[in-house]
């Protein structure tokens, strides 16, 4: 089950990442020649939001998350996420949706931040 929501953020060369947003969950388009469909350029992570004993949410090691993922990206050849906006992003995707994080013990929502590369090769 998915969201009713996605986050994206674009790279490109002189302005590296840049135009982050929220937008609804939708297909998305990609050039036939894409480097992450031919070369497997492609990395995620997997993190969990998860409620409080006090009905808040809560991202289970975030900053690791994001740290992981900057490290792994350059063996990728792909520029690493930016680790302050790539925090933002998640928290601005969770608190948007956080209707979908459960409140059942040992439940939580899972989280897939993604890297691919889209150029095409």
């Amino acid at each position: 089950v998915f969201t009713d929501h996605m986050g994206l953020v674009d790279w490109t060369a002189g302005r590296g990442w840049h135009d982050a947003r929220i937008v609804p969950r939708a297909p998305l388009p990609i050039d036939p020649a894409a480097a992450g469909l031919h070369y497997g350029q492609a990395m995620f992570e997997g993190l969990k939001a998860f409620r409080g004993a006090d009905g808040g949410v809560r991202l289970f090691r975030l900053d690791r998350h994001v740290r992981r993922m900057g490290e792994g990206a350059p063996r990728l050849c792909i520029p690493s996420p930016d680790p302050t906006l790539m925090r933002n992003m998640l928290l601005a995707f969770v608190d948007l949706e956080r209707k979908w994080v459960p409140t059942g013990a040992g439940t939580a929502l899972y989280l897939r931040p993604t890297l691919f590369a889209t150029e095409p090769f």
